[in-house]
């Protein structure tokens, strides 16, 4: 079944405007939020300055390395597709290649960029939509240490590396969040849940090389198909718990799927007892036993507490709110649970305010648009100028 170029729009341009939202709260501590916005937290875009403390000053409505990840993915993604591979096995090939050579084309922008510059393939064009999310912002570490490899990770081969970035020693396997936040774009193939989950792990473990890291990241990749589908949250995670119980027979995936079906389950409990709670939120990370609330494990957590919020309030702002105000990786949470509602409601689910606010919004909507054209090219298209607040 086709998605409606509709909730592929609302997908990326709600997931822009919680990226947006969390950015300027990431790694502030839950009490000082409270502190400095109330006790229901932040429900506005501002302004705000490096996570990093680079210094530098971003203006309100700005988007990060998030959306620019997601936007590059789904680049390579329609590359891949208008190449028209054949077989299966050849589409999973072109479509490796080509998110290999986008992630250096994007990471030559961040930290490192003279090691990554010098793996681009310069013969490979790229058009100027694409272009437009190619700027240094907000890169990860483990993201950047992996770009710096001679080669693409894979399940067979994962990336092995000890490096200094920004002066913190960062080593293999990646286990965090960054699989995860850019892989919306895979949700709306038009393959079976299990390839979607495959492909959607085999885009993640090209930088993220841990198997809670990708298992996680095809999880949020069907989350975010169920959605767009039309299933509940909660119908989801059923389908996608009974799929991790099948792909844990393999080797690949059995070591990840027991971190993310223990995220699911600890997510549920903890809404169940604990429902519309910032304090739930914030503590669900160290509810799972992880130190660093970065890692995708209990990013996914977080997701999924977010989202049955939206599903059982009906209020798609509220959940959004609550998606970024925590003390963990609140840009990267905001933009993938933007994306889940995105893809549920299409473009009536986010607020005007925000999306009057939210920069490039010109230029991810473009960006929709055109995978919403690769994929779906008989459906009505909308013209060239973005959607209106």
């Amino acid at each position: 079944m086709s998605i409606s170029h509709d909730k592929i729009l609302g997908c990326f341009l709600l997931g822009a405007c919680g990226d947006a939202l969390g950015a300027p709260i990431e790694t502030t501590g839950l009490p000082e939020i409270k502190a400095r916005y109330g006790q229901n937290g932040l429900d506005h875009m501002i302004a705000h300055i490096n996570a990093f403390g680079q210094g530098v000053d971003y203006p309100v409505g700005d988007i990060t390395d998030d959306t620019a990840m997601s936007m590059t993915v789904l680049s390579a993604l329609r590359k891949t597709l208008q190449q028209k591979p054949v077989t299966s096995n050849e589409f999973e090939e072109k479509l490796r290649q080509n998110l290999w050579q986008a992630y250096l084309q994007w990471g030559q922008h961040q930290d490192n960029s003279p090691e990554i510059a010098a793996k681009i393939d310069k013969n490979i064009p790229w058009p100027d939509d694409v272009k437009n999310f190619w700027f240094e912002r907000g890169a990860g570490r483990g993201t950047i240490a992996a770009l710096c490899q001679d080669y693409p990770g894979s399940f067979e081969r994962p990336q092995v590396y000890e490096m200094n970035i920004r002066g913190k020693e960062t080593k293999s396997p990646n286990a965090g969040c960054g699989g995860m936040m850019r892989i919306a774009p895979i949700a709306f193939l038009p393959l079976s849940e299990d390839k979607i989950f495959d492909i959607a792990c085999q885009t993640a473990v090209i930088t993220n090389g841990h198997p809670d890291a990708y298992v996680a990241a095809g999880v949020t990749a069907l989350i975010i198909r169920h959605a767009a589908q039309g299933l509940s949250i909660q119908n989801s995670l059923e389908k996608i718990s009974d799929l991790l119980q099948r792909f844990s027979l393999h080797p690949y995936f059995a070591q990840g799927v027991p971190a993310s079906l223990r995220a699911i389950e600890i997510a549920q409990d903890g809404f169940q007892k604990n429902p519309n709670s910032l304090d739930h939120i914030d503590a669900l990370p160290k509810n799972l036993g992880y130190a660093n609330p970065f890692q995708a494990v209990p990013v996914l957590a977080q997701v999924i507490y977010a989202a049955l919020h939206a599903e059982e309030s009906k209020d798609t702002k509220a959940a959004m709110i609550i998606a970024v105000n925590h003390g963990g990786d609140s840009d990267s949470v905001g933009a993938i649970v933007g994306n889940i509602l995105g893809s549920k409601h299409g473009l009536s689910a986010i607020p005007r305010e925000w999306l009057e606010t939210l920069r490039q919004k010109e230029d991810v909507a473009l960006m929709a648009q055109s995978l919403a054209d690769t994929l779906n090219p008989k459906q009505h298209t909308l013209s060239s100028k973005p959607p209106q607040p």
